[in-house]
């Protein structure tokens, strides 16, 4: 059962055991055995349990597990503390753990309060089940305990161990069939070409005759001590990069479409990972901790799992100009498409990126994609209006 705080008991009040010493003395004086052995009986006990709380805090273990520190929404969290008392002095303890922004008893609790009476070397677990309602970063402690004697007239505190991060990604979401903008200069994936990549370089081979003279590998060459040439692989990767821009955002205080957006990334991103393609995430946003604001568009397994914590980290402010950040990147390779994020159409943005990357295909998906009045058209043909890419 989860128990209040215990209150204090008077034999912590200094004018109570004044008091006591007082009759001790009267009693002393005044030759009243009764009186002097109740006294001693009080200032003993007082003692005694203040002392007992004094050491009852050594030999006690605290072991704290949670099932995952990497969770999506509505999951759940088991928090596992184990208590071990390695003493023959019986202690009573409390247990309370800051669960700031969890949900507890289908409540969003500030902290997690439990009591327990711990017998000479007894070992107990508790375990508690939450609920983490939404896309962030949680903290889970420090665990604060005091502990004392049985009767609680007395208890020390302290803190025990590090606080626990628990990172909640972006939920994942069901997309609709939108084709991301692509620029095929040498065929699909997979599909025999008559003209060869000069992209992605596989390896080599021995040059043979008839073949182009500008694929030789003249490094490789002159490791093998005869003419080495490039073996090449087709453009078969999709490379998306994700722009994120977080400035209107944070201007019009749109919370759920900021979040909205940020589950469209993130099941966007972990769809086209699970395809085989590369991606990449840029915002100007700021992020919790000191993830870097720009991931570059590679494949490997970690990639999903890193822009996963960006956007569990990022938060709906401003940390940089989104211009200069673009500006500070180096340009990218031809065969990059950009998905653009923001809230509503920006000509400015629009010029700025047509520009910055002239054979760069471009794709914006926005939360409010109405059609200028003056030209009443969009920027670029290839706008989305956010809620029509997912299912709702």
């Amino acid at each position: 059962m989860d128990l209040p705080e215990r209150p204090a008991s008077l034999f912590v009040i200094p004018l109570v055991l004044l008091f006591v010493i007082s009759f001790l003395l009267i009693a002393l004086i005044n030759n009243h055995a009764e009186l002097a052995l109740l006294s001693l009986l009080v200032l003993g006990l007082a003692l005694g349990t203040k002392l007992w709380a004094k050491i009852s805090l050594s030999k006690i273990s605290i072991m704290t597990q949670v099932n995952r520190e990497r969770l999506f929404p509505d999951e759940d969290l088991h928090l596992k503390i184990q208590l071990s008392n390695e003493k023959l002095l019986p202690v009573w303890i409390q247990i309370r753990v800051p669960v700031k922004g969890i949900k507890y008893n289908s409540l969003q609790e500030k902290e997690f309060f439990k009591g327990i009476g711990l017998l000479w070397y007894q070992r107990v677990s508790v375990k508690k089940q939450f609920l983490v309602p939404k896309r962030g970063v949680y903290t889970v402690g420090p665990i604060q305990i005091s502990a004392g004697d049985l009767l609680g007239f007395y208890s020390s505190k302290k803190k025990i161990g590090p606080s626990l991060e628990i990172v909640v990604y972006p939920r994942i979401i069901p997309l609709k069939d939108i084709p991301l903008p692509r620029r095929d200069l040498f065929g699909r994936p997979g599909v025999k070409s008559p003209v060869e990549d000069p992209v992605y370089i596989m390896g080599t081979h021995d040059y043979q005759s008839g073949q182009p003279s500008k694929y030789i590998h003249w490094k490789a060459s002159a490791r093998h001590t005869h003419l080495q040439t490039k073996i090449f692989e087709p453009s078969a990767q999709e490379k998306v990069l994700f722009l994120i821009q977080v400035d209107q955002f944070a201007t019009k205080g749109a919370e759920r479409e900021f979040e909205e957006t940020l589950e469209v990334v993130a099941s966007l991103a972990f769809k086209l990972h699970h395809q085989g393609h590369a991606v990449g995430l840029m915002t100007n946003g700021k992020i919790q901790g000191d993830e870097n604001p720009f991931i570059p568009v590679v494949r490997n397994s970690h990639q999903i799992q890193r822009i996963l914590e960006v956007l569990a980290k990022l938060k709906m402010e401003i940390s940089a100009d989104f211009f200069n950040l673009i500006r500070r990147q180096p340009k990218f390779l031809w065969d990059i498409s950009i998905v653009y994020f923001s809230y509503e159409e920006n000509v400015k943005v629009h010029n700025f990126l047509t520009s910055f990357y002239p054979r760069t295909p471009l794709m914006y998906c926005l939360c409010q994609s109405s059609t200028p009045q003056k030209t009443g058209k969009r920027f670029s043909l290839n706008t989305h209006d956010l809620r029509e890419v997912y299912f709702r």
